[in-house]
């Protein structure tokens, strides 16, 4: 099965999409659902702090995605810095990744495409990408142009536009978004986002369209779909089991879901009783208990908790 941008390039339609994706940055930006009221063409900055250029933090073969995504070479993760979401409940923070990172123009990024292809790396992931979506797509373009063939995956927060996502619509193999809140009055606390959940409900609708449930290659390595990260906070923050019943009667119950519980409090999240701890066993297991009730058939668990 051939990378999706592939088909655009060859057909002559991906420069098409290079003027699409970078118009959301004149004027008004329309690059991710803040809809900051500044021209990032002009260099100007909002809420994820990025002007014209992507900011990258790091590139190189990855192998701390899901086993079916880095494969046994890696995946080819160019992770961006700074982020259109300020969660207080976020694992990055203290880690440098939302402050640090070189401007990288797109011959540049491409050029990091293709070294990541050339060491082997199963794909390109891009890590964090909502709020350089133009920045990507021109890249991917000169990219296409120099023989990138491996196919593209997508870890996003899931706060990301309609434009941008009809942008990287045939573009994008895999789509990696993570689904942190149900209910919008608890995504407000730690996020700040009025309508958190009705936006990642919508993206992750949209992303499901377009490339549908998780497939695999022979290897057993993921070539396109959807795959669902949530991950599981203390006390059912989270809102698990609606999240569940939300992926399987809106879209799959054979929607690929990686039901993580690695959260562990940083800065600010560390002054909040709620969320100042690491979740238990016994809240683990209900969560996985949940998505299989609520007809979920692919659940990635924890395996040394059970």
């Amino acid at each position: 099965m051939n990378a999706r941008y592939l088909e655009l390039h060859l057909a002559g339609k991906l420069r098409a999409k290079v003027d699409q994706a970078l118009s959301l940055l004149n004027g008004t930006c329309r690059v991710c659902p803040h809809y900051c009221k500044v021209d990032r063409m002009k260099q100007e900055k909002a809420i994820c702090r990025s002007g014209r250029w992507a900011a990258v933090n790091s590139y190189g073969p990855s192998f701390d995605a899901e086993d079916r995504v880095r494969g046994w070479k890696g995946s080819g993760a160019i992770v961006f810095s700074e982020c259109n979401l300020k969660c207080m409940t976020c694992q990055k923070r203290g880690s440098g990744l939302l402050g640090n990172g070189k401007e990288t123009k797109a011959d540049e990024l491409a050029g990091m495409m293709l070294a990541l292809q050339e060491r082997g790396c199963h794909n390109v992931s891009f890590v964090n990408p909502s709020h350089v979506v133009p920045q990507i797509v021109e890249a991917l373009a000169v990219a296409a142009e120099k023989a990138l063939r491996v196919p593209i995956v997508y870890q996003t927060c899931a706060f990301d536009s309609e434009e941008s996502l009809a942008v990287l619509d045939g573009l994008v193999d895999v789509y990696v978004p993570e689904f942190r809140f149900w209910d919008d009055p608890v995504a407000r606390k730690y996020t700040s986002i009025l309508n958190y959940g009705e936006i990642t409900r919508r993206a992750v609708q949209e992303m499901y369209r377009q490339v549908g449930d998780l497939q695999f290659d022979a290897n057993g390595l993921v070539t396109r779909g959807l795959l669902v990260r949530h991950m599981v906070m203390p006390k059912d923050l989270s809102g698990t089991r609606d999240v569940m019943r939300f992926l399987a009667k809106q879209l799959s119950p054979n929607t690929y879901v990686n039901m993580m519980a690695n959260y562990e409090p940083s800065c600010e999240a560390m002054r909040d009783i709620d969320v100042a701890r690491a979740v238990t066993y016994e809240e683990y297991k209900q969560a996985v208990d949940s998505a299989v009730q609520e007809g979920i058939h692919r659940v990635d668990a924890r395996e040394a908790w059970f």
